[in-house]
Formats: structure tokens, C-alpha cells, sequence
């Protein structure tokens, strides 16, 4: 019987090639490959566990936070970046506004700003608010965005 970390090991060489691949197309072939019957939820968890071993953990992730800040900046230098941690270290909002896209904003398009957010509903909860502009073609083009911890109005500031 095939275990979801042999399956994962298994795994990382295929997503590596095709990283979008949905754990049913991944079931199939793994079936195909190796002749075994798997159940969906054992190559769902087992598809997890690959990104993991490709990836790392996501938690971990947020401990580069100043790294992104960092090269935001270095790759479009007239940015605002900045996040914000709690007492005890731990992410609590994140804000970007590419300076692209804010000189483009200041360079004449129409005085409108629209304002929205949407609740993540995944493993980390939140809160992805954003700012939009119109453009000289009616077409929305982004200012900023930013991943907070509730939509309060700290959160807008």
C-alpha cells in the first residue's frame, strides 16, 4: 500500500515539470505509472506533502517578509512596501503599492480610486483589500493591495 510520503517523494519530480497540475490528473498518472488504485483524498494529502518538501512549510515562508520587502524595492525603487508584526513576531499585515503603478495613477488618470476586499478563506485567514484606478482607456489598473488581519480601520491606514 502506497503511503502519502512515498507518494509525495514520487510526486515533487512531476509537479516540478508541471506545477499546476490538479490532484486528480496527478492521481491518474501516478495510477498509470506505478499500477496501484489510490484513493483522491490519500494523493490530496500526499500532493500537499510534496509542495511541502518543494516548497517548505508556509508558515516558514512569512519569516522572509523583510527579504520581499527588500527586493520589491530594489526591483521598482519609488514603492511603498511595509508590513507590520504583532508582539509576538508573528505576521500581521502586509501592504505594497508598486511605484509603477502609483506613478502611472499620479501621471493622469481619473481622480478615482475604487476600494475592496475580499475574506481568504483558506488555511490563513484574512483580509485582501485593494485599490483600483480607472485609466485613460476605462480599464482598471491596480494602485496597492494589501493582506490584513480583519478590515478595520488600522487595518485602511
Amino acid at each position: 500500500m502506497a503511503t502519502s510520503g512515498w507518494l509525495a517523494k514520487k510526486m515533487v519530480s512531476i509537479l516540478h515539470k508541471t506545477p499546476e497540475l490538479s490532484a486528480a490528473k496527478l492521481k491518474g498518472e501516478i495510477q498509470n505509472k506505478y499500477n496501484h488504485t489510490l484513493p483522491y483524498s490519500r494523493v490530496l494529502k500526499a500532493k500537499g506533502k510534496a509542495l511541502e518538501l518543494m516548497h517548505g512549510k508556509p508558515e516558514e515562508s512569512y519569516k522572509h517578509i523583510p527579504e520581499l520587502r527588500e527586493e520589491l524595492l530594489k526591483a521598482n525603487p519609488c514603492s511603498i512596501v511595509e508590513y507590520q508584526l504583532d508582539v509576538d513576531n508573528s505576521f500581521m499585515r502586509f501592504f505594497v503599492c508598486l511605484g509603477a503603478c502609483r506613478l502611472g495613477f499620479l501621471d493622469g488618470c481619473r481622480p478615482f480610486i475604487g476600494l475592496d476586499g475580499c475574506h481568504l478563506k483558506g488555511f490563513y485567514k484574512g483580509i485582501m483589500l485593494s485599490a483600483t484606478f480607472v485609466d485613460a482607456d476605462s480599464c482598471l489598473f491596480p494602485l496597492a493591495f494589501a493582506a490584513v488581519e480583519s478590515e478595520t480601520g488600522d487595518s485602511w491606514r
